[in-house]
């Protein structure tokens, strides 16, 4: 029997061929491209992982940095600005000036100190 478009008509056998074939292949196919979404996801993963490692070595790194800096300039600055407010604090005891201009003179330090009113 002839088709109508012209087209082969294959025997059972090339049928049953053709299509092991293509099961193989589509098979093959399928195990490769699984192969390759896991390797995907694994390395989806490890980016991740790398990433979170950087974050937490960029963090300790700048906690680091932050005392270093804390320890070398703000802990000497709090210790003069200390040391100014005990002389503003006592040329005020002595009456040199009042209150407000003692709190005016202490605000102008690096760290600026609340007056309680």
């Amino acid at each position: 029997m002839q088709p109508k478009d012209g087209g082969k008509v294959f025997t059972p056998e090339e049928s049953t061929e053709m299509l092991q074939y293509i099961a193989t292949t589509l098979a093959t196919g399928l195990h490769e491209l699984r192969e390759i979404v896991e390797t995907k996801v694994a390395m989806k993963d490890d980016v991740k992982k790398l990433i979170g490692e950087a974050k937490q070595e960029l963090m300790a790194y700048t906690d680091k940095r932050v005392t270093e800096a804390e320890n070398k300039f703000i802990m000497p600055l709090r210790r003069e600005d200390e040391k100014v407010d005990e002389v503003v604090d006592s040329a005020q005891q002595r009456k040199l000036f009042d209150q407000l201009e003692a709190a005016r003179l202490k605000n102008l330090g690096p760290f600026p100190k609340l007056v309680v009113g």
